[in-house]
């Protein structure tokens, strides 16, 4: 998982998807506020392109400013056959609390 609060978010996002690795990003819609999951598979150094159910094609958006007005969370996606991971709930859970915090943290902000 992915932070997309900290400094270091876009570097880990360009090196998954130079690795080929696709994210699952949580987003706060700009629109209305409301939670919606996309997918994300490419970046070329400035703009990410975006893979939205609710869009008829692919969109691109600026990283830095998506990470900061939209991302909630980040999971990579990426392979791991022979890596079963017993604290995946906990893990989970534990992600959920931190999107609540940070979701918390940005209607704080926001004017």
């Amino acid at each position: 998982m992915i932070d997309p609060s900290l400094a270091n978010a876009t570097g880990e996002i360009a090196q998954s998807l130079a690795a080929r690795h696709p994210l699952l990003i949580l987003i706060s819609r700009p629109e209305n506020g409301h939670l919606h999951w996309i997918a994300a598979d490419r970046f070329d150094g400035q703009n990410l392109r975006v893979i939205d159910s609710l869009k008829a094609s692919p969109t691109f958006f600026e990283l830095d400013v998506f990470l900061r007005d939209q991302a909630l969370s980040v999971i990579e996606i990426m392979p791991a056959p022979n890596d079963f991971k017993p604290n995946a709930h906990l893990e989970g859970i534990l992600e959920m609390n931190a999107v609540r915090q940070r979701l918390a943290a940005r209607m704080q902000t926001t004017p």
